[in-house]
């Protein structure tokens, strides 16, 4: 498709391209410089993407005119390179990948994780913020999430072991508030 002139629309000769300085255009003499990307003279780049494939070769499962080029590692489909899904060193067909994300087998596709320091923090907090005897409960909750799964995998993003640790010593904090509460009451005499 030939590049057009700005002012007069006529299409502009192959040297324009190359000149590095403004020159007048042949229909109008308006002065002007154009550059070009070096794509434009490439031309199309011959790929193995999309090669049809002959009689006797092995053809895509979801492209029947297209030359397989690998194999899903899961159900050794073959594929064309337009189907290829290359993911943690393997081959994969699209609806293999698809299913297999969906079902979350293996650890290749997990997208999400449980924050159980989070967990932890809000038993440790929320019973404490909203009244003092929901700590009964919250504070031996807290503790146990906290130690069971302090070697649990944490967010996906890197953090701290902090909120396990703000977890603990709050829950234990409540406890021994706790603990100093009921033997004060336990101690108290006894009005008759």
């Amino acid at each position: 498709m030939p590049v057009p002139c700005a002012r007069c629309q006529a299409p502009l000769p192959n040297y324009f391209f190359v000149a590095n300085h403004p020159m007048p255009c042949p229909a109008c003499g308006a002065e002007m410089a154009v550059r070009a990307f070096p794509a434009l003279f490439a031309g199309p780049r011959p790929t193995a993407v999309g090669e049809d494939s002959s009689a006797g070769e092995a053809s895509c499962f979801y492209h029947p005119e297209k030359r397989a080029s690998v194999t899903c590692h899961l159900c050794g489909r073959f594929l064309c390179g337009m189907c290829n899904v290359e993911f943690k060193a393997r081959n994969w067909c699209p609806s293999c990948l698809e299913s297999s994300s969906r079902k979350r087998k293996g650890a290749d596709f997990e997208n999400h994780r449980v924050l159980y320091d989070s967990i932890a923090l809000a038993f440790a907090t929320f019973p404490f913020l909203a009244l003092f005897w929901p700590c009964i409960v919250g504070a031996p909750v807290a503790l146990y999430i906290s130690v069971r799964h302090w070697k649990s995998p944490g967010s996906i993003l890197p953090r701290t072991k902090i909120r396990f640790l703000v977890a603990i010593l709050l829950a234990v904090g409540q406890l021994v508030l706790m603990g100093a509460l009921i033997y004060t009451i336990a101690r108290a005499p006894r009005l008759a």
